[in-house]
């Protein structure tokens, strides 16, 4: 038998975690002495080692309690394929961050070499909801929000029918700030890994061409059409049809003495 101390020198624990396992009836002592004292002894460590695997494992402690009343070989055998599945899904969700991370520093980089440069880029399906869109994109706003950063932050920036015309106003007119829609987006292929399928609520982003440009703001509630001058003219020039707003993603915010700024990806889907 070994006392306290002994116990957690062979197990390779500290008295505080053999405490909590105590506390909660994950190891129970094998002998109380009348003094009080706990004594344990080798069965102890091979059931806290087995308790510890699991814990390894990614199960929680509250599953590998109930091992204490039950568990066969099939049990044991079923929990590994549960745990391997589990593992799986998380490597899936883990590869999408890290494609996240890396559109966010594309985007970043080349905001950072280009300034207001205009490009033309193929486009990605996505599905959209926004804050004034009623109860049900509400709903999925909630939704949406856990999947950071899956999902990206949108702002819309609603054009008015005469935007052409108004664009030829003189420097000098007074500024009218365009309707902006807040939102989250998340594309579809993505929507469709997490196993996603309701979309009541949210509104369909087609896979189209778009004209893109990055700028930096510290007003994303607040821009004109002087903003957009690049995009609208290289729209204009370029003989397009504009098929949609202007769709603002928001990529990064930055903090300098209480001033906050976005880098902001905006386009607008063309035919």
């Amino acid at each position: 038998m070994y006392t306290k101390t002994e116990f957690c020198r062979n197990a390779g624990i500290t008295p505080e975690t053999l405490r909590h396992y105590v506390d909660i009836s994950l190891i129970k002592p094998k002998e109380i002495t009348e003094k009080g004292y706990r004594k344990y002894d080798r069965d102890n460590i091979l059931d806290l080692w087995f308790y510890r695997l699991g814990a390894s494992l990614g199960n929680p402690l509250k599953e590998i309690r109930n091992w204490n009343t039950a568990m066969s070989k099939n049990d044991f055998l079923l929990g590994l394929g549960e745990r391997e599945a589990q593992l799986i899904r998380t490597i899936e969700l883990m590869e999408q961050q890290l494609s996240m991370i890396r559109e966010i520093r594309h985007y970043m980089e080349k905001e950072m070499e280009s300034g207001l440069a205009v490009t033309k880029e193929p486009g990605i399906a996505g599905y959209r909801a926004f804050c004034d869109s009623g109860p049900e994109a509400q709903r999925q706003i909630a939704k949406m929000a856990e999947l950071f950063p899956m999902a990206s932050v949108v702002i819309d920036y609603v054009l008015p029918k005469n935007w052409k015309e108004e664009n030829q106003q003189p420097q000098d007119s007074q500024e009218t700030y365009l309707k902006a829609r807040l939102g989250i987006c998340i594309l579809k292929e993505r929507w469709g890994l997490m196993d996603l399928t309701d979309t009541q609520g949210l509104e369909m982003m087609p896979a189209m061409d778009s004209l893109c440009m990055s700028l930096v703001t510290d007003r994303p509630f607040h821009m004109g059409r002087k903003d957009f001058d690049p995009l609208l003219q290289a729209l204009k020039a370029g003989g397009y049809t504009p098929e949609s707003d202007i769709i603002g993603s928001l990529f990064c915010r930055e903090v300098a003495k209480d001033h906050v700024t976005y880098l902001l990806k905006c386009r607008i889907l063309i035919s």
